[in-house]
């Protein structure tokens, strides 16, 4: 399997996943055979067995880049710096090539986290170390608000190539205020148990425009979902057959399956009531597919599922080993069918399956490789170090450090980009001789 037929399996998805399981599971029987012997009778505080993936040495919380190695020959290269201007919280970085030129994509905002008004931003690049401008691919949908307040938004997804033609995708929203777990007040209130407020939104959809080789954009479309009026948006939405054709629809339409509701109807019931997202998806030399999952219960590990149809049907998630603070965490599968994971695995042994949650922050950011897809045993510092903010008073970017990866293979080098405490965007580019050796 090439590695473009791994990255369509492996698209990344942003849709959390709460499971729920009246008793619970203690072996994971239906995962995949080679994750089955990884269990040693190991068991998390729910009494469901351990699958041990995570063979490399554990993180350490008192030593800088968490105690591991950095890595031989990399570069680091600045895509996006905020300014006061152009707005603070930039996240959600995605990297695609195509036609020989790289583009970054990622979600820009001036007051909040995901508050009313987020835009999306792109930029290109010859080589993934030398920047254009940035300029939007997405404009705001209307007002820039704080998160308390209503209004529509957009959240960067990722690109798409369908023939020659590419395209990015964006999920547009509307915050309507903050609800109780169990939607009882509609006012800013956390949950005390699992330390989350949640809020509510509006779901429109999914939106694509197609970015040309001139460098301009075509008209906004419909993926999925209904638009608001024209008279409650800032800029027009067409229907796709005004845009595409039924072939190249049905490709978007496919890939963006894998960021929208479908996803749920494909998982089991989880042991131990996790609360599963951010999943990430590889494939093994023999086919099988892999996902991982962030746990937003405060576990401090990856969940693991596989599939031996190519998604159609999953196993049941259950606990590794994999250390996470939490974040989003992101794999690739090489040519030789190594597998690259980057995330913050971070968590120490001790705080695993702790009660009381605790987020761990995101500091460092962690380059781990497995030779064959089932365990990870080497991992390096690829990021380390906290970050001071410039532009003040932005809410939700209180997690310092490189988080939020995507990643390529573009000449023989790994590139890496994140963001950098919610606020810069920058990359990185590893020679994959350097970690595969």
């Amino acid at each position: 399997m090439n590695y473009s037929t791994r990255t369509r399996k492996a698209a990344c998805l942003s849709l959390c996943l709460l499971m729920t399981s009246a008793v619970p599971l203690l072996r994971a029987a239906d995962l995949a055979e080679p994750l089955l012997e990884l269990q040693d009778g190991d068991v998390n505080i729910h009494g469901v067995e351990v699958v041990k993936m995570w063979t490399a040495p554990m993180p350490r919380a008192d030593v800088l880049g968490a105690g591991y190695p950095q890595i031989e020959g990399v570069r680091h290269a600045l895509v996006f710096a905020a300014t006061d201007e152009t707005g603070g919280y930039n996240h959600h970085a995605q990297i695609t090539v195509h036609k020989g030129t790289i583009y970054a994509l990622w979600s820009n905002n001036r007051h909040f986290e995901d508050a009313p008004g987020q835009r999306v931003l792109f930029a290109t690049s010859p080589d993934g170390l030398h920047w254009s401008s940035h300029a939007e691919a997405f404009p705001s949908p209307g007002p820039f608000k704080e998160k308390s307040e209503t209004g529509l938004l957009l959240t960067t997804l990722g690109w798409v190539q369908v023939g020659d033609k590419l395209f990015a995708l964006a999920k547009l929203t509307a915050m309507d205020g903050f609800r109780n777990p169990d939607n009882t007040l509609f006012s800013p209130t956390k949950d005390r148990k699992r330390g989350i407020i949640f809020d509510k939104r509006i779901y429109y959809g999914i939106l694509a425009r197609e970015l040309t080789d001139a460098g301009t954009w075509g008209p906004i479309f419909t993926v999925e979902g209904k638009p608001p009026a024209p008279d409650q948006i800032a800029f027009p939405v067409l229907e796709h057959s005004q845009c595409v054709s039924p072939g190249e629809y049905q490709a978007i339409l496919a890939a963006s399956k894998e960021y929208s509701y479908p996803w749920r109807s494909r998982l089991p019931r989880t042991p131990g009531k996790p609360l599963l997202c951010e999943p990430s998806t590889y494939a093994l030399e023999d086919g099988t597919l892999v996902t991982l999952f962030r746990d937003e219960r405060y576990s401090h590990r990856l969940f693991v599922s596989t599939s031996p149809d190519g998604g159609n049907t999953w196993s049941t998630p259950y606990p590794t080993n994999i250390p996470d603070s939490p974040s989003y965490t992101k794999t690739i599968a090489l040519e030789d069918g190594s597998v690259v994971m980057v995330g913050n695995q971070i968590a120490e042994e001790k705080n695993f399956d702790n009660p009381k949650p605790a987020h761990l922050g995101r500091d460092t950011l962690v380059l781990s490789l497995s030779k064959d897809g089932i365990t990870f045993d080497k991992a390096y510092s690829l990021r380390e170090g906290k970050h001071a903010f410039r532009v003040p008073g932005v809410g939700g970017r209180g997690y310092t450090g490189a988080q939020y990866p995507s990643l390529i293979i573009h000449n023989d080098n790994l590139l890496v980009i994140y963001s950098i405490a919610k606020e810069d965007i920058e990359i990185s580019s590893v020679p994959i001789g350097n970690i595969t050796h």
